[in-house]
């Protein structure tokens, strides 16, 4: 299960058109867009030791998850019709109560209690058969559990030789050293034994930005509703989404001068997609968050 906090930051995500978000963690923290972004001097990067957490939605696998799946999404369906058809019934019996006259309203009134029925028919009658369909077809055209097993395997294989607090201070370097506008010297300061070597860079250093990526992983593309179809529902699509957490500091006055939580959400492919051809997708769209974060960070907290 997703935190709440991820829940949020992704809603905000997808809200912002799939780009590189952010939500501000700073309440008491001075204004960012002040003159205290001219005195940063000479940047430490540290990325954290820590390896990110690392969650996957998976899809229904099997008959049964299958099933479930085609068969809450029909009835949901069903629902929506039988409620519009059965509006029409009651209105069409409505119609010819209003206009009864004289001795033919006994006929009239029985029609109406006839259509009345009816209506109550369609509002049982519709969501049930579409709900037996939906399971019976998700049942069947579900992924299968070891087809599902095998791309999660190759997903993990990928995510394991990854190396992602890294790489994300990587692609935060060459960010800022594409910004002409920013003449700012930087420092690697190593994730190993971080304290240590932190101490022996203060005398280089004026200001240390750290990252954290603290979670990765493929979240679903929310498509249980009514304007979806069964094979959408059966065969889900999926956001590669990352979240990092980033500080920027001056070690010598033990002043922190910004502070955020950051997340990127990818567009959203099918799940055997994002395992097909060696993970190529999944490297491709990894990349692009990387980015993307980079360009983030750089443009929120070091450009005034």
């Amino acid at each position: 299960m997703l935190s709440i906090f991820t829940h949020v930051l992704l809603m905000g995500c997808l809200f912002a058109g799939c780009m590189g978000c952010a939500l501000k963690h700073t309440p008491d923290l001075p204004n960012p867009k002040t003159a205290i972004h001219y005195q940063l001097g000479t940047i430490g990067l540290q990325a954290a030791v820590s390896y990110p957490i690392i969650q996957h939605d998976i899809p229904p696998q099997g008959f049964f998850e299958g099933s479930w799946r085609g068969l809450t999404q029909g009835a949901v369906v069903g629902v929506d019709i039988g409620k519009a058809i059965s509006n029409l019934i009651w209105q069409g019996a409505v119609n010819n109560a209003r206009h009864c006259k004289g001795k033919h309203c006994g006929n009239v009134t029985i029609l109406v209690g006839a259509m009345s029925l009816a209506a109550l028919a369609t509002l049982i009658v519709t969501p049930t058969t579409l709900a037996a369909l939906g399971g019976l077809t998700g049942g069947v055209f579900a992924d299968s559990s070891s087809n599902v097993k095998a791309w999660q395997q190759l997903l993990d294989h990928t995510q394991a030789r990854l190396e992602i607090q890294e790489t994300m201070q990587a692609h935060l370097l060459q960010s800022i050293k594409k910004r002409n506008e920013l003449s700012i010297s930087t420092v690697i300061v190593q994730n190993t034994a971080a304290q240590e070597d932190l101490s022996s860079h203060l005398q280089e250093i004026d200001s240390l930005l750290e990252t954290n990526v603290v979670e990765i992983g493929l979240v679903e593309h929310d498509s249980q509703t009514s304007g979806e179809n069964i094979n959408s529902v059966i065969h889900p699509s999926y956001h590669l989404y990352m979240l990092i957490e980033t500080r920027l500091s001056r070690p010598h006055e033990q002043r922190i001068l910004d502070q955020r939580k950051l997340g990127c959400l990818s567009q959203s492919w099918v799940f055997k997609l994002w395992a097909a051809n060696e993970a190529r997708l999944f490297h491709d769209q990894l990349h692009n968050c990387y980015e993307r974060l980079a360009e983030d960070i750089t443009t929120k907290l070091l450009i005034p």
